[in-house]
C-alpha cells in the first residue's frame, strides 16, 4: 500500500480544480545484500520474482500435486531438498512459465559478471531456455541454463545496465532430460536478478477536464455486452467497460500507439491507432462471450485505404472466420458463419472520421450497414445459424486459423487507422439508435451538461494502487481498488456528477 495521498474536487460548473490537500512521501522498501544458493544477490529477497504472469505444462504435463503450483518459483529460494519435496514448480516437457519482478527490475552490469540466476531442483539435471522482456510482449532470447542452479550474462546478448527487464520466460527443453514421470520437465525453484534497479514509486494524481459525455452514455445506455474505449495511457490491457466486464479485457499489440488524440466531438478523450501494416496490428480479446443469435457492432475510425484492411475479425470453435468485417479498396466485406455479404462502393478509409454499425440476425440472417447514422444496405448470410461463443476476437486484424499467440495474422490484411469507441451489443440496435450514436459522436446537444474528467498518476510498474473518493474528507470509500502499475501513465475517467467530491491515491 503506498503512502502518497493526493486529494481533489470537483465543482458544478464543471470546471474541475485540483488542490492537494495531503502529502507524504513514499519510501522505497529497505534491503541489504544476502547470499542464496551461494550466489551474492545486492537487494537481497526483493531481487527475486515477484509475480506468475502465466503458467502452460507442456505435454506430458506433470501430475505430482506438489508441484503444480507456479507460486513455488516466486521469493528466494526455498526447496527443502529431495524429489519428493515441495516448494518448486515442474514446467512438464516444452512447458512455459512467464514471471515477473514487480519491486525491481533486471538489468545487464556493463562487465562479464552474471546478471540473472534461475534455481532448478530436483536429481534429474533438466535445460531451460530463457528470455527477457520488458513489456512481457516482445522477447528476448539469452540463452538457456544447463540444469541445477545456473546463472546467465545478459551483457553477452548486447545489454547493459541501462536496459530494465521486468519479465522472465522459462521454457523446458523438450529435447532433454526425462519425459515421463509425475515432476517430468524443468523444476523451478526461484528466478533471482544479480544485477537490479528497486522499482522508484512516488505517485502524484492529477485531475484533467476530458469533456461532454454524450458518446459514452449513449452507448451505455444501451447496454453494451464488451464497450472498449480504448482510452488507456499506457500498458497492454484494454480496460472492457461494458457487462462482460474485466473477463473481455483485451491485449494491446506490439505495433499499437496508445494515447493518440480520440475521434469524438467535444471530448479531449483518447484512441488507439495503428500506424503501418503490421500483425502487430491488435486488440486480442480471448475466450470472448460472442452473443450467438444477434449481434450489434459500432466503432469510430478514421484512416486511409490500404487494399485489404480488417476491422475485426471472431474466431471460435473450428471457424478462424466465424465473423469478419473488413475494407477492401473501397468495398466492405463480411463473413458470418461461412457465409460472404459485400457492400460495395462503401469507403469509409478516406482519411475522415467515420462511425461505423453493423447488425445481424440469425432468425432472418438479415445484416445491416450503417455508415454516420445512415442505412446503407443490407445482405443476407447464415440464416438459421448462431455464432459460436467462447472464441477470439481481433480488432484490426482478420484470423486465418486459431492457433495462439498470431491466430494466423497477416500484416497485408492488417488495418492502418486510428480506431475509437469499439462496441459490441447482444442485440439488433434500431436505426434511430444507431443515428443517436452518431450524432452523440459529432455533435453532442449544447444542452448536455454532465461531463466527465480523468484522474491521471506515473505508476510504477508491478505496483499496485488504489483511488479513493470522499464527499466530506473523513469518509474514504474505494473508487477504484487493485490498480496494477504498468510503467507508464495511468488513466481513469469519470462523469462529474456531484457538486463536490475530493480524491486520493492510496
Amino acid at each position: 500500500m503506498k503512502t502518497t495521498r493526493n486529494s481533489f474536487h470537483t465543482l458544478a460548473t464543471m470546471k474541475i480544480i485540483a488542490t492537494a490537500i495531503a502529502a507524504s512521501l513514499a519510501l522505497a522498501p529497505l534491503t541489504h545484500a544476502e547470499v542464496f544458493g551461494g550466489i551474492d544477490f545486492p537487494q537481497g529477497a526483493a531481487s527475486f520474482a515477484d509475480r506468475v504472469v502465466s503458467y502452460a505444462p507442456g505435454s506430458p504435463p506433470p501430475t505430482h500435486p506438489a508441484f503444480v503450483d507456479p507460486v513455488d518459483a516466486l521469493g528466494p529460494p526455498d526447496h527443502p531438498g529431495g524429489d519428493d519435496a515441495p516448494g518448486s514448480v515442474s514446467l512438464g516437457v516444452g512447458g512455459v512459465i512467464i514471471l515477473e519482478f514487480t519491486n525491481n527490475v533486471l538489468t545487464g552490469s556493463d562487465d562479464t559478471e552474471k546478471d540473472v540466476h534461475i534455481f532448478e531442483v530436483g536429481s534429474d539435471v533438466e535445460d531451460t531456455f530463457v528470455e527477457i522482456s520488458t513489456d512481457g510482449i516482445t522477447w528476448h532470447p539469452v540463452g538457456k541454463v544447463f540444469g541445477s542452479t545456473s546463472s546467465i550474462d545478459i551483457d553477452a546478448f548486447g545489454f547493459t545496465s541501462a536496459h530494465q527487464f521486468r519479465f522472465v520466460r522459462l521454457t523446458d527443453d523438450p529435447a532433454e532430460g526425462q519425459t515421463s514421470g509425475d515432476t517430468v520437465g524443468a523444476d523451478i525453484d526461484a528466478v533471482g536478478a544479480i544485477s537490479t534497479t528497486p522499482v522508484d514509486d512516488n505517485p502524484q494524481l492529477t485531475i484533467r477536464h476530458s469533456g461532454k459525455t454524450a458518446y459514452s452514455v449513449t452507448i451505455q445506455t444501451q447496454a453494451p455486452v464488451a464497450y472498449w474505449r480504448l482510452n488507456e495511457a499506457s500498458g497492454a490491457v484494454a480496460d472492457n467497460v461494458g457487462s462482460l466486464g474485466s473477463a473481455a479485457d483485451g491485449a494491446y499489440g506490439a505495433n499499437v500507439e496508445l494515447d493518440v488524440p480520440g475521434l469524438r466531438a467535444a471530448s479531449h478523450d483518447a484512441a488507439i491507432n495503428f500506424p503501418s501494416k503490421s500483425t502487430g496490428n491488435r486488440m486480442v480479446v480471448t475466450g470472448f462471450a460472442m452473443p450467438a443469435a444477434a449481434v450489434t457492432i459500432s466503432f469510430l475510425v478514421r484512416g486511409q485505404d490500404n487494399a485489404l484492411s480488417s476491422f475485426f475479425g471472431y474466431g471460435a470453435g473450428s471457424q478462424a472466420n466465424e465473423f469478419t468485417f473488413a475494407s477492401n479498396s473501397g468495398n466492405f466485406e463480411s463473413n458470418i458463419k461461412g457465409s460472404n455479404a459485400s457492400f460495395n462502393g462503401v469507403d469509409v478509409l478516406d482519411g475522415s472520421i467515420h462511425h461505423i454499425a453493423i447488425t445481424w440476425t440469425n432468425t432472418t440472417g438479415l445484416m445491416q450497414l450503417y455508415v454516420d447514422g445512415q442505412f446503407v444496405n443490407s445482405r443476407t448470410a447464415s440464416m438459421g445459424a448462431s455464432l459460436t461463443s467462447g472464441g477470439v476476437l481481433a480488432l484490426g486484424q482478420d484470423l486465418d486459423n486459431l492457433t495462439p499467440p498470431n491466430y494466423g495474422f497477416s500484416a497485408a490484411q492488417s488495418l492502418v487507422a486510428t480506431i475509437d469507441e469499439f462496441a459490441v451489443f447482444d442485440r439488433v440496435l434500431t436505426g434511430s439508435e444507431i443515428g443517436a450514436q452518431h450524432l452523440a459522436a459529432t455533435s453532442p446537444a449544447n444542452t448536455m451538461t454532465a461531463s466527465e474528467f480523468f484522474l491521471e498518476f506515473d505508476s510504477a510498474f508491478g505496483s499496485t494502487y488504489v483511488i479513493e473518493e470522499s464527499i466530506n474528507l473523513q469518509d474514504w470509500p474505494d473508487l477504484f481498488t487493485d490498480i496494477y502499475g504498468t510503467g507508464g501513465k495511468m488513466r481513469f475517467v469519470i462523469e462529474a456528477t456531484s457538486s463536490r467530491m475530493f480524491y486520493r491515491l492510496d
